[in-house]
This record gives structure tokens, sequence and C-alpha cells, in this order.
């Protein structure tokens, strides 16, 4: 047995790999591999670290961890962290993922957030880095400065992150929703860094009159028009959760405006979460979306749902990029199926197939937007089931590697046990997670062609075009 635990405690010096220590000091890291050896049979760390997946390991767990962890500058400032309470162990709880493949020096970046929902979080964004042991840590982005001390408000903050996106652009999109303890106590805003040298290039703080007090701004998505002038022409489209609102966001003009309807509210009968004999309570409104391929005439698909539903709708962002419909009821969409259990991220490959997490049966699943949209429908399929690694999906990227494969990305937060207070040092509760596309939907209702009397668009031959099926005004 002891020479089963070692064993497994050498794999894990490589990126896939535990967290022992609550902290990562770069003048204070040094473990040998003797004592790290003790620490895995003392601690546990052996124990639930295989990766048996559904349908023949699909998915790879990245990174895991038992909670958290930082990259501080030296121990002192990690100490001091802890004693005014910045940093309370086992309260961060990351929440989205997003990657960045620098194909100039061949490496990525993977970028986690850790919203400030709850005191003793003390970085809201940060890139996950490794010592020397392999274990992950986060590193706050772009720096520790801009999360010191958020309450200040500083020009050069970011205060609170659900999630971010990466574009086509080699752009981060981070949307600060300047919350603290669910109170707004700085501006909401976007900013936007330059990922080919982590500067800042662009901000835009949202207008006080469209966010409310307890606003809480969760997911963009960024649709780029052109990359003329720098990729100037770019729209975003913000859910805010609380105000049941998408904010849009017009970057050429550096304006906002908001929408609201009815198909962004949560429902009731969503409110309790049952996840792996669990529950607690959450009435979260829009918060999941996603954007379509590129369409025919009519322009790109925004899919959106409330966390706390099980229903999913649709809108074009044509009509969202037009300030003087924000009062027009009759754009937004909702497919006639039901999910039948919440789901919070989602994210579109370039096929046209939606991904997203199941909470009460612990899956991911997919659905080929040219069909009908619903459970047990022909045009909808389960890609990965795993009771321990996929509870709680809150974020999800489709993203393209150098080789030009689309894999998903996801991260699973176990977020009942944040939300119940009962987080346990001796399991992995988050984990960063990814899968080839492609060996995701083979053999499902969702591979490509797989949708009986469908044809699609072989990839890079041209827009992938899908009839408006379920579409109910």
């Amino acid at each position: 047995m002891r020479i089963i635990c070692i064993i497994l405690c050498i794999a894990s010096l490589s990126p896939i790999t535990s967290s022992s220590s609550p902290y990562y000091s770069r003048s204070h890291h040094h473990h040998n591999s003797e004592s790290y050896s003790y620490l895995c049979l003392v601690l546990g760390l052996c124990s639930g670290s295989s990766n048996s997946h559904y349908s023949g390991d699909k998915l790879t767990t990245v990174y895991q961890w038992k909670y958290l962890n930082y990259a501080y500058d030296s121990a002192q400032q990690m100490q001091t962290d802890y004693r005014t309470g910045n940093l309370v162990p086992r309260k961060p709880a990351p929440i989205d993922v997003d990657v960045y493949y620098d194909r100039r020096f061949g490496h990525q970046k993977v970028f986690v957030t850790s919203p400030r929902f709850q005191a003793g979080v003390p970085a809201a964004l940060g890139m996950v880095v490794l010592d020397r042991n392999g274990e992950p840590y986060v590193k706050p982005y772009p720096s520790w400065g801009w999360h010191e001390n958020p309450a200040r408000c500083n020009r050069d903050r970011i205060v609170s992150v659900y999630r971010i996106e990466i574009d086509e652009c080699d752009r981060l999109w981070v949307l600060d929703n300047g919350q603290l303890d669910e109170n707004v106590i700085c501006p909401p805003q976007l900013l936007v860094f330059d990922l080919r040298n982590d500067r800042l290039i662009h901000r835009y703080e949202i207008p006080r009159d469209q966010y409310q007090i307890d606003s809480t701004f969760v997911t963009p998505i960024v649709e780029v028009k052109s990359r003329a002038n720098s990729c100037r022409n770019t729209f975003v489209y913000a859910a805010d959760c609380v105000a049941n609102s998408i904010l849009v966001y017009d970057m050429s003009k550096e304006k906002s405006w908001v929408f609201k309807h009815s198909s962004m509210y949560p429902d009731p009968d969503w409110a309790n979460y049952h996840i792996a004999g669990e529950s607690f309570d959450i009435m979260d409104g829009v918060l999941g979306m996603a954007l379509s391929p590129a369409l025919s005439k009519e322009g790109r698909k925004l899919y959106y749902h409330a966390m706390s539903s099980d229903t999913e709708h649709w809108v074009y962002t044509k009509d969202l990029q037009n300030q003087t419909a924000t009062e027009n009821a009759q754009i937004f969409n909702t497919y006639t199926g039901r999910r039948g259990t919440q789901s919070a991220a989602e994210a579109v490959d370039s096929d046209g197939i939606l991904y997203f997490g199941l909470m009460s049966e612990i899956d991911v699943a997919c659905f080929d937007t040219r069909g009908k949209y619903g459970r047990n429908c022909p045009s909808t399929d389960i890609v990965a089931r795993n009771n321990d690694t996929l509870q709680f999906i809150s974020g999800m990227k489709v993203v393209r590697n150098p080789r030009g494969v689309e894999e998903l990305w996801l991260l699973s937060s176990r977020f009942q046990k944040v939300a119940n207070d009962n987080i346990r040092n001796n399991e992995y509760n988050f984990r960063i997670m990814k899968g080839n596309v492609e060996e995701l939907k083979k053999g499902t209702k969702c591979q490509r062609g797989g949708y009986p009397g469908k044809e699609t668009t072989a990839r890079g031959a041209g827009p992938v075009i899908f009839p408006d099926n379920n579409r109910k005004r």
C-alpha cells in the first residue's frame, strides 16, 4: 500500500496534482521527495485521485485542489492576509476557467476566477502556476496590486469576478462585478488585457443607471464582429443574475444598454438544488450563456438560461446590438422542451453543439442546436458522467488548441459544499478538466451528421446553418 501511495504521489508531480499546503511562497516552497511522500500518506492525498470517467476516460483532470491555494510573494505576505482575515482557508471557491494557447512560445496560460461573495478571498482572478513539486497554485492576475484593498476602489482594481472570456484577438475580458459580500461597493467594469504582454488595453465602467445595488454580473460573452481596427468592432453580452438582465456593450462606441425579459428570471420551482446527497437554495437568474457559430444572414444566436430553471432560450445577437430594441419582447425565444434539472455554465463548439452541466444527474450533456431541445429529445445526449468529478460544473469553454483541435474545458466546483460550508480537507473539491470535443461527441446523438435527416457543413467549408426549430415567441 505504501508503494502504491508513493507512486501516486510521484505521479502527482505532473500537472494532475493535489494541494496540501495553504499557500505557496516563492522563498519557502522546498519539499524533499521523502517528506512529500510522507505528507501524501498522512493527509490521504493518494486516495480519490483516479480518473474513472464516463465513455472511455474522455475527460482528463488537468488540475485539482482540496482547497484553493495562492502563490504569495512571501510567507510574511501570506501571514498578514491570514491575520487580517483577507485569507480564510476553505473560503475561496474557483468558479470559472479559460485557457490561452500562446503560439509564440508554445505554452498555455490557464486562468481561474474566485469571486468574493464571502470574506477571506485574497484575489478574484489568477493564473495556475506550479511549484517545484508540481503542485498547482493560483497566481493573482495581472499582479497582487490589482487585488489588494478592494474596498478602496482604486482605478487599477479587480474586486470580484465570476467568469471571464478569452477572444480570438488574444484578449482576456474580465467582468468585475465590484461586489464584496453581495453588495456593489465599486462600479462594475469590463477590463480587457492583451495576453501577449499582460497589459490592460481597455476599461469600461458600467453606468450607474444600468445596475442595481445588489446586481451580480456573472458571465461575459464576447462577439468579435471584425478583426480590423484592432478588433474594436466587438460586442459583449453580460449576464446579471440578480437584476435578471443582459447588458450589451458596444466596444467601438464605448456604450452599453440593458435588456430585461421574463425568460431571464429564475423559476421558484427550481430554487432548491440536490447534488450528491446535499441540498441548498439559491434563486439565480440568467447565468449560463453561449454564442452560436456563424449563421446565415440572420447572424449569430446567444443561447442563455437562468441557473435556477430548467428551460433554455435564445436571441439573435443582431437584435441585442440594436439599442432601440430594448423594449421589444418579441426578439426572445424559448425552446419548448425542458432539461428537468438546473444548469450553470454552457458552451458551443464550431458545429453548433451546445454543452452544459446537469446539476442533479451530475452529467455533461450535449444538444445539437439543429434539433429539438429537451430531456430525452433525439438531439440531446450525455457526453460525460462521473458522480465524483463532475459535481456542479460552474465554468465551461470550448477552446481550439494549436493543432486546430477543439477542446472542452470545464471547472467543477462542488458548490453545494461551498454553500453549506462543509468543504472537507481530505477530498478533492475543485477540478479543471478537458476533453477532445470530437471524442466526446463520438457515438452520441450530437456527433456530426448523427442527427437523423440533417446535414452539417464540414469544418472550414463555410457557416453552419440551422433552422429555427422550437421557435416560441
